[in-house]
């Protein structure tokens, strides 16, 4: 997140003082509909309210792809980043309203009530950010590119600030960033007694591929930070003899590894008890696939395009529409082979025979999940007319209708009901061995995982698949 520009403070004596050093100036660049980010721009604001002297600019991430402006979300995300760009620009003294009403208001056209709200005419808004939206995206584009930031980043007078996300410890380094005479407070003497025993910091380590493109996340570092202030990740390419030390074979990437002691298991108990970190001799391994994933271990399948949605998902269903709409217009790189496989829990009985499943959206999700997969396999020239038919109304029960229209023996898919169950298992199964629960994920010939189609989009040979505007949020995890 980048930094603000900041003003020369004068002092109202009787006579003209003489001007005092600029404030620190904060850089906050966000991903304009992503929690995360906005967590950052709250503690950030606070501590801009608490200290006069401090300035912010907020500058939403965009990328550019094969087609033109991409965002993670889609259009929704690149319009909004739009209107916070042309607020900037135009009205930066209702930015600030703007964006607390905005976060207040999340809804899909929630824009204009956070415009009425912050003295602005949401017509005009939505008007003007549109006629300027190239000119006002490339600006954010370049100012990222300057600073190298492709994920969310606060830089303070020009410095990315590495420390935790805690907001006394932020506001300790905007702080720190002013004179000291003009400093809000100094930190109070110790109390006498005896002093508390100091916690070490861990070391941490984060194993990336720059060769793929492959690297930390600052929002996972920072939430290691919020335990240990004073934690510096060690960046290491997982090939290089230091990393291969830590971890021989690291499952994805990128991996975090810390050090296994007491104040790790202090912090993060009930994380390790669930299973999120791994042992690793010495050490705990996090391995996070929450925004691109690297399988260093994996075979690589040339061409083919895996995609773990749930049937009903709202996000999975329009990922699959530009899917199939990027089929049908030749926007996928030659040769691509789209997989659908489907995410769900097993229920089984004593004997370990699966019995069901456990879907997020219900037995008719998984029962739909099955059908499809059984289309998939015996009536493969058909599949994706019958997709494109059932994703019209995938709530209904009618699926026969969406079948008959796509030229679907519907007899057979209903006498082959135990074999889509299996196939069923059969996907649950590498799901999770993947660690996939978010629809839609996608794999990548076999490799690369990422989820959302804003996060497809940013893959090489992707970048022409069309983001349709989705709800607010990622997507729908089991």
């Amino acid at each position: 997140m980048k930094r603000a520009l900041l003003a020369v403070l004068l002092v109202p004596f009787f006579f003209a003082a003489p001007a005092r050093a600029a404030g620190p100036e904060m850089e906050l660049y966000f991903e304009a509909m992503d929690g995360a980010s906005w967590q950052w721009f709250f503690m950030a604001d606070a501590a801009r309210r608490r200290l006069p002297a401090a300035k912010m600019e907020v500058l939403p991430l965009v990328a550019k792809g094969e087609s033109g402006w991409v965002s993670k979300r889609g259009e929704p995300e690149l319009e909004e980043s739009a209107r916070i760009a042309w607020i900037s620009a135009e009205r930066p003294d209702a930015l600030f309203n703007y964006l607390n009403a905005r976060s207040l208001s999340p809804w899909a056209d929630g824009w204009r009530d956070a415009a009425l709200f912050s003295g602005l005419d949401p017509d005009e808004l939505g008007k003007k950010s549109a006629e300027s939206r190239e000119k006002l995206l490339g600006g954010l584009y370049d100012r990222a590119a300057a600073r190298k930031a492709d994920a969310t980043a606060l830089y303070i007078n020009g410095k990315l600030y590495e420390g935790g996300q805690r907001l006394l410890e932020l506001y300790g380094a905007v702080n720190a960033a002013l004179p000291e005479a003009e400093r809000l407070y100094k930190p109070a003497a110790p109390a006498p007694g005896k002093p508390a025993a100091a916690v070490r910091t861990p070391k941490l380590w984060v194993l990336g591929s720059e060769k793929d493109g492959v690297a930390g996340d600052p929002n996972v570092t920072g939430a290691f930070k919020r335990y240990f202030a004073g934690l510096r990740p060690n960046e290491l390419d997982y090939a290089s003899s230091a990393a291969r030390k830590l971890i021989k074979s690291p499952k994805s990437l990128p991996a975090y590894v810390i050090e296994d002691t007491p104040e790790v298991r202090k912090a993060f108990g009930q994380a390790i008890a669930a299973g999120a970190f791994e042992a690793a001799g010495k050490n705990f391994v996090y391995y996070d696939k929450g925004r691109k994933a690297l399988l260093p271990g994996a075979k690589k399948l040339p061409g083919e395009l895996e995609v773990f949605v749930m049937s009903q998902c709202p996000y999975g269903v329009q990922a699959e529409n530009s899917l199939l709409e990027a089929r049908s217009k030749g926007l996928l790189p030659k040769g691509t082979k789209i997989v659908l496989r489907y995410i769900a829990d097993p229920i089984t009985d004593e004997k370990g025979t699966v019995t069901g499943f456990n879907s997020l959206h219900g037995t008719p999700e998984w029962e739909e999940n099955a059908r499809q997969l059984f289309i998939q396999k015996h009536f493969p020239d058909k599949f994706f007319a019958y997709l494109a038919e059932r994703n019209r109304d995938v709530m209904s029960s009618r699926w026969q209708a969406a079948a008959e229209s796509a030229g679907v023996d519907t007899g057979k898919v209903s006498a082959g009901f135990e074999e889509a169950k299996s196939l069923l298992a059969d996907n649950v199964r590498r799901a999770k061995e993947l660690g996939i629960g978010t629809s839609p994920t996608f794999l990548v010939e076999g490799r690369v995982l990422v989820t959302g189609i804003g996060g497809l989009i940013q893959v090489e040979g992707f970048g022409k698949v069309p983001a349709q505007a989705a709800p607010p949020g990622q997507g729908c995890s089991q």
